[in-house]
């Protein structure tokens, strides 16, 4: 009987052994790989958000998605490259919008009211997710992907948002350079979607200053050159002084929508706001978006009071409040002038969805809402400018900020903007922050000083640059003076509005296709000549 010699045995168990200790540790490897990169994607996110709330941190933009487009450009798996994106994306509005939560009344149905905002924190975390997707791949043409794939794709879904009734450009990377960046200064050459090319740009020539040892110096060079040419243009003088100085008056009655509403409290909001008018001594004087909560037609009384009141100082009100057309009924959220200029009235064209109407009937979103008189219609796109005492005055009524591309005429063929808004209704200091970056955008956009009246905050004065001269307290009761001279003149877009940055999105992503069909082609004819 013969035995199998146990030194037989041995080898083959030890390389075994070995072998599943060289798996093991592969797939140890991989996994700290994956964490590791979906780490500082996430990071990545949340320190864009960081930069859209901060001026001050407008850094952590560009530095924020070089580190994500790095990530997502190392590993050559789309499908990993959409993950990336998407923790980029959901990391990014988690921590920049969770005032979203605010919006929707959680006693009646909590599920309803955590799903909606959740969803669309999910659903805007998808083109980023889709920008990961693009970027990720082998390494061949690799620059090609950062340095003009991301920026195009990217800036594409930026624009998308602006679009529709349904649109919520919210955190458009632009935003996050508005105005303190040296890369703010592209504003009023392509709006901030340019900006945001620019910025995403920036971000992507760092990350091939990382991963591409042989373009480094050139990225690290071209990058310093993008925010150099920035700096530059901001010494542009677009627009021009232009007509006589007067004297605004931005009223602040710090009346919150949870208050506003409340028919218990209604006195009172009409007697701080009729005490603030009365005791300021400006030219023009601003009230918030639905300062007055009730129908104009309810108010018959208090606004002939003012009106006297105006006709009798010299002066012109223009004022926030619901409006109700006497042939169709339909309800408008309106600015109405009262004073020596006539009664004149304005209404509101960009609605908030959900806020300031229900799309599609949606009937889930009636057991949850908040916010009352959400059934206001839309106003037409060629209503007349107002016609005040100072000329003729651009209107942008709370959510009307956020669309450059529809205020620009307006906003060019007048003097200076009233921005009249409501920014109370998330009780968010964070949204009140983030809403008035897109007022600072606007007014920088056109060369025109804007003067901004919101109920709770952020409430002054913005100048032609985008900066802020002079603001009122966040939650505070106040009226801000502010002395205001009217510009004429057009910026490159006022004239071509969004249109730079769609040229500039195309001519990248068409050259990319080149420069992927030139390879394709080269590999070919070397495949050809080594048959």
């Amino acid at each position: 009987m013969s035995s199998t010699p146990v030194n037989s045995i041995a080898p083959a168990t030890q390389v075994a052994s070995l072998g599943r200790h060289a798996l093991r540790g592969r797939v140890n490897t991989a996994c700290r790989s994956v964490l590791i990169l979906l780490t500082i994607s996430c990071a990545a996110g949340a320190a864009l958000a960081f930069s859209h709330e901060h001026e001050a941190l407008f850094m952590l933009a560009p530095v924020g998605i070089a580190a994500f487009l790095w990530a997502a450009s190392v590993t050559s798996r789309r499908a990993f490259g959409f993950v990336l994106g998407f923790g980029f994306g959901l990391s990014c509005f988690a921590t920049g919008l969770p005032w979203l939560f605010n919006l929707l009344d959680q006693r009646d149905a909590p599920l309803a009211a955590a799903l909606l905002p959740a969803l669309l924190i999910g659903a805007l975390s998808m083109p980023t997710a889709i920008v990961g997707a693009c970027v990720a791949g082998p390494v061949r043409l690799r620059a090609t992907r950062l340095l003009l794939v991301a920026p195009a794709m990217w800036m594409s879904f930026d624009l998308l948002r602006h679009q529709g009734d349904v649109a919520f450009p919210w955190f458009s990377v632009g935003y996050s350079q508005v105005a303190a960046s040296p890369l703010a200064g592209y504003a009023p050459i392509g709006g901030v979607l340019l900006v945001g090319f620019v910025t995403v740009l920036a971000g992507a020539l760092i990350a091939v200053s990382v991963c591409r040892s042989d373009l480094r110096n050139r990225a690290a060079i071209a990058a310093v050159a993008l925010f150099a040419l920035g700096a530059a243009l901001q010494h542009v003088p677009w627009t021009a002084a232009s007509g006589t100085p007067l004297r605004v008056a931005v009223l602040q009655g710090n009346i919150g929508s949870a208050v506003k509403f409340d028919s218990s409290a209604l006195s009172r909001t009409l007697a701080r706001y009729e005490s603030l008018i009365r005791s300021s001594q400006a030219d023009v004087m601003l009230l918030p978006e639905s300062a007055l909560p009730l129908p104009a037609h309810a108010l018959g009384g208090y606004l002939s009071a003012l009106r006297k009141h105006a006709e009798g100082s010299g002066i012109d009100v223009l004022l926030g409040a619901f409006e109700v057309d006497a042939d169709t009924g339909q309800r408008y959220s309106s600015a109405i002038s009262l004073g020596t200029s006539g009664t004149q009235i304005y209404r509101k064209r960009h609605l908030v969805p959900f806020g300031d109407y229900v799309p599609w009937g949606a009937a889930l979103y009636g057991s949850v809402q908040r916010i009352p008189f959400a059934d206001t219609a839309r106003g037409a796109d060629d209503q007349p400018l107002p016609l005040l005492s100072s000329g003729r005055v651009a209107v942008a009524i709370c959510y009307d900020d956020a669309f450059g591309s529809r205020i620009r005429a307006d906003a060019a063929a007048a003097g200076w903007i009233a921005n009249l808004s409501n920014d109370s209704w998330a009780s968010s200091p964070s949204m009140q922050r983030q809403h008035a970056r897109m007022a600072q955008a606007r007014a920088l956009e056109i060369g025109r000083p804007l003067l901004r009246a919101a109920d709770t905050g952020r409430s002054g004065l913005i100048d032609e640059r985008g900066r802020w001269v002079d603001s009122l307290p966040l939650n505070e009761v106040g009226a801000l003076e502010a002395r205001v001279v009217p510009r004429s003149g057009q910026t490159p877009y006022a004239r071509w509005g969004d249109r730079m940055a769609l040229v500039l999105c195309l001519l990248a992503l068409l050259a990319a296709f080149q420069l992927r069909s030139t390879a394709t082609n080269r590999r070919h004819l070397l495949a050809e000549n080594f048959r």
